[in-house]
């Protein structure tokens, strides 16, 4: 538990350094460093014009999620939909308001290798409290809280 807490607080260090705690940081996709952006891009977002940036929870929450993902599949995937922000994932057709991606815990994945045994790779690790297909070839996952 104590590392648990003492990540949550460098996760907040980092993230109050790099923006001077403001809310969005300066606009500059790198301020968040440990994350890559990929985890909060939106093409939803850009074409719609909404703000996509992740809250500071979202950002500990998306380190845990990228730290998850990588044990399984190490950088064999692609993000296709990660963080959403509550106007974003309303603009996001069959997004549910309880969404895990509301607060950086979910993400639907594009992986380089057979869906199905991902799915079961991702099932069998025990890192994920929600694991999905979709018939497009993507693959969801959740951590949780």
């Amino acid at each position: 538990m104590d590392e648990l807490l003492g990540l949550a607080a460098l996760a907040l260090l980092l993230w109050a350094v790099a923006g001077q705690g403001e809310d969005r940081p300066g606009g500059d996709v790198t301020a968040y460093p440990l994350v890559d952006p990929s985890w909060w891009a939106s093409a939803t977002a850009d074409r719609l014009g909404l703000d996509n940036y992740p809250t500071p929870e979202a950002f500990f929450n998306l380190l845990r999620l990228q730290a998850a993902v990588e044990t399984v599949f190490g950088r064999a995937y692609r993000v296709t939909s990660g963080y959403r922000s509550a106007e974003v994932n309303a603009a996001v057709p069959g997004s549910a308001h309880t969404s895990y991606h509301l607060r950086g815990l979910a993400a639907d994945l594009a992986v380089d290798m057979d869906l199905e045994s991902a799915a079961s790779m991702a099932r069998d690790s025990g890192l994920f409290v929600e694991v999905l297909t979709y018939g497009d070839g993507h693959l969801h996952v959740a951590i949780g809280a």
